[in-house]
């Protein structure tokens, strides 16, 4: 039947509508971080992990950036891309470990922003980075493209010597 095949191959979800609800999760401001820091010791093994935030100039009581910054194992290509995506997790339903269902990073980060950009290296290998664009997704663009090698900003180099992430 020609109508039955029109719905075929269609996810059980509207994805514009899935992100919209992520921002109007509860997460607070601290809970959203908490789920970045919890990421740099949980998944990234990090001995240092660092909370950087930048406010407007003329508007101080509102931030403009917020960086989170470790010195742990840092993530190839392959890891970072699936790391920006909904659902993906290396430790997906674990009971004994955090990021069960691979939702963190995308839900604490959505939340709060509407871009997120992430740099990694592992040791002794090339730096890459990505970008989360909620904007670019709802205007009709690719939300996520493959991570490009791309050097770590030097204001994180004082965390990051030869490996770690930048959120």
């Amino acid at each position: 039947d020609l109508l039955a095949k029109q719905f075929e191959d269609r996810y059980p979800f509207d994805v514009a509508g899935l992100f919209a609800g992520l921002r109007t999760l509860s997460l607070t401001f601290q809970a959203s971080l908490f789920e970045l820091i919890d990421n740099s010791l949980g998944h990234g093994n990090a001995a240092k992990t660092d909370v950087r935030i930048e406010w407007y100039e003329h508007t101080p009581q509102k931030i403009s950036k917020v960086a989170v910054v470790d010195n742990g194992i840092g993530m190839d290509r392959e890891t970072l891309f699936g790391a920006l995506q909904t659902g993906k997790s290396q430790t997906y339903n674990q009971r004994d470990t955090i990021g069960r269902f691979g939702f963190g990073l995308k839900a604490g980060g959505l939340n709060q922003c509407r871009i997120r950009e992430v740099y990694s290296q592992k040791k002794n290998s090339d730096s890459y980075y990505a970008v989360l664009d909620l904007d670019e997704f709802l205007g009709g663009k690719k939300m996520l493209t493959a991570p490009i090698k791309k050097e770590i900003p030097k204001e994180f180099h004082d965390v990051i010597k030869n490996q770690g992430t930048v959120v």
